[in-house]
């Protein structure tokens, strides 16, 4: 008889620890819930589909092994440009690299209508490891109201471009 009292303590203490499991296991997923829902941003930015860069000229040269880059960016849309993402790399890919692992700030927001030339780019190695045609792309950003930089998705340019 004490014997089986013991066994069905055992039985009992194991009910109570795999509740206590699940019990945490709840409270955490509604903890996390909780956090994710407030830090989530709630409006989704968008750019106007009336922002739109072209590559006017463009030039690469090789110098002591290192790829340099010439580019005049012109703004052919409606509203101001704050900063371009420059992107180079093979033609037949579809994901190009980007030039300087960073957006290229813009000194003051480009105009429309108005051009821009950006000098003596490097081009990092892993982009540009040796002379031969390569795709240029440039895709434009804008600063909205809140001071957070928006990609424009829908309106990038492309050009072939010739490392000599």
């Amino acid at each position: 008889m004490v014997i089986q009292k013991k066994q069905n303590k055992r039985a009992v203490s194991e009910i109570i620890s795999y509740t206590l499991l699940i019990v945490i296991a709840i409270g955490l997923s509604i903890i996390v819930y909780s956090y994710l829902k407030v830090h989530t941003p709630k409006e989704k930015l968008e750019c106007s589909e009336d922002i739109f860069a072209v590559i006017k000229d463009s030039s690469c040269q090789f110098r002591n092994g290192v790829a340099y880059m010439n580019v005049t960016i012109q703004n052919k849309g409606l509203f101001n440009i704050s900063s371009v993402y420059l992107r180079m790399g093979i033609p037949s890919r579809t994901t190009n690299y980007l030039v300087g692992n960073k957006p290229i700030p813009l000194a003051a927001p480009l105009a429309p209508g108005r051009e821009i030339s950006l000098s003596n780019l490097e081009v990092p190695s892993d982009v540009v490891n040796k002379q031969a045609n390569y795709s240029l792309s440039v895709q434009p950003a804008t600063q909205l109201e809140n001071k957070k930089i928006v990609l424009c998705t829908n309106s990038i340019a492309s050009q072939p471009l010739d490392c000599k």
